[in-house]
């Protein structure tokens, strides 16, 4: 058995960094690609290629790269990072999420899929390719323009929209793919969120700062790691997604001074097992569903190119984006990457995806990133010509419209909106008066600390 691992994990890293390699250096595409093509490689029925003797133990540590990819994602979601990407950001973000949902949600149904899988299929194509985008932008040398920020904040509230979708729907289908009513499950979940963050919040970064003093940056890697895998075990055994877990774990510790190292410790145990997670993805792949679902296949990669351009162009326009810096971000994002991985291997995991509909998603997530770069330069390239292809009084109005929109501040509506609604109001308050509860009996303990000390140091206290 343990001969068997050794050889599965050897093929697996060997093969897939092989591949990663060829995508790299000859052509340009991203890492993952690489990993997902090594993968079907291994998985090819014949003699001369390697093999995976254990599929079972490949699929285990890929659940734990499906972790550390979420808990990483995480790392980036503190609620102060959130707050200083501005309205417009998170506008963009969370409505171009929901919007493909639920167009994913009914072509697939109008395409003949049952409820569950068309839900999978909405959350599969939510999320645009962050990491493909990222390197689009850094190999055509536009990483400095202005739309290239704003796009890094889109879609981190995308890819956290999306990661809250795929808990949901986790949290809706038992192991058995039986599903489950949300409603009863929503005061649980969003109870416990609370919770877990107020208490984490204050307990785990004094607790990370005194593990860096103690074993410096070997003690964070394992602890943070072990934060991580403690509560997503726990929100399993509550019927919840082990994701949202290491989701939340990821959000807690994002608060503490020593997250910069933390990234940097964990990047190479979480690239690993990324790699492997990505390659049980080509295991699965069915090459021969290019051939049996080509329609599918062909629709909804036009459903998301022509969906993602769409929602973004229209929602930049409304949050007051100049329209060469719209179409830019539109056309960056117009596929779909690692999220549609992850929601075919659950979809899998949870028996809503059989082995065509599963090898569907992969198909339509690698030809889109294959597309993007060649979407990236031919906006780039319209956005230059908008102004001569638009009648003059089109383009005036739309400059115009994002001048008024950048000088209108969005925090006294936000705020006029927020007090009017109870829910978050009381929310809100909740949050504050348990945290300055904590505060004050955290600040209590240590000033009782402090006058026994000075009670120890008479008769000198007078001059202290």
């Amino acid at each position: 058995m343990h001969h068997e691992l050794m050889q599965d994990l050897a093929t697996i890293l060997v093969v897939g960094s092989l591949f990663g390699w060829i995508c790299k250096k000859f052509f340009q595409l991203p890492l993952i690609l690489g990993y997902v093509f090594g993968g079907i490689i291994i998985n090819l029925p014949f003699g001369f290629t390697p093999s995976v003797l254990n599929f079972n133990t490949v699929q285990e540590l890929a659940d734990i790269g499906i972790l550390l990819l979420l808990f990483s994602m995480g790392l980036h979601f503190g609620i102060r990072h959130i707050k200083s990407l501005g309205f417009s950001t998170l506008f963009v973000g969370v409505f171009q999420a929901l919007g493909m949902f639920f167009t994913g949600k009914y072509v697939s149904q109008s395409l003949g899929l049952n409820h569950m899988q068309s839900l999978f299929v909405g959350a599969a194509i939510a999320a645009s390719a962050t990491s493909v985008i990222i390197k689009t932008i850094e190999d055509l040398q536009l990483k400095n323009q202005r739309f290239a920020e704003k796009l890094t904040g889109v879609l981190l509230i995308e890819d956290s929209t999306a990661i809250f979708i795929i808990i949901l729907l986790s949290a809706t289908e038992s192991s058995t793919g039986a599903s489950t009513s949300l409603l009863p499950l929503l005061p649980i979940f969003i109870g416990s969120i609370l919770v877990w963050w107020i208490l984490g919040t204050i307990l785990v970064p004094r607790l990370m700062h005194f593990a860096f003093l103690i074993g410096k940056e070997e003690l964070l890697a394992t602890l943070s790691i072990g934060l991580a895998m403690s509560l997503a075990y726990f929100s399993a055994s509550l019927k919840f997604s082990p994701a949202l877990g290491a989701f939340v774990m990821g959000s807690i510790i994002s608060e503490c001074r020593e997250l910069r190292r933390i990234e940097y410790v964990i990047e190479p145990i979480k690239n690993i097992f990324t790699l492997v997670f990505f390659v049980s993805v080509g295991l699965l792949f069915s090459p021969q569903v290019l051939l049996i679902k080509t329609n599918l296949i062909f629709l909804l990669v036009l459903t998301i190119i022509f969906g993602k351009i769409t929602y973004n162009l229209i929602l930049n326009l409304i949050s007051g984006r100049q329209l060469k810096d719209a179409l830019r971000m539109s056309g960056s994002m117009a596929q779909v990457g690692e999220f549609s991985f992850i929601v075919a291997q659950l979809g899998k995991i949870f028996h809503v995806f059989d082995d065509n509909l599963f090898s569907t998603i992969i198909a339509v997530a690698v030809i889109t990133m294959l597309l993007t770069p060649f979407f990236v330069k031919f906006f780039i390239y319209l956005s230059e010509k908008i102004e001569y292809i638009l009648p003059s009084n089109l383009y005036k109005l739309l400059n115009n419209y994002s001048t008024y929109m950048s000088e209108l501040s969005f925090s006294s509506p936000i705020d006029a909106v927020k007090n009017k609604i109870i829910g978050i109001g009381l929310i809100e308050s909740f949050v504050n008066y348990v945290s300055e509860i904590l505060r004050s009996l955290y600040k209590l303990g240590t000033t009782k600390n402090v006058s026994s000390t000075l009670d120890r140091l008479a008769p000198w206290d007078e001059y202290l």
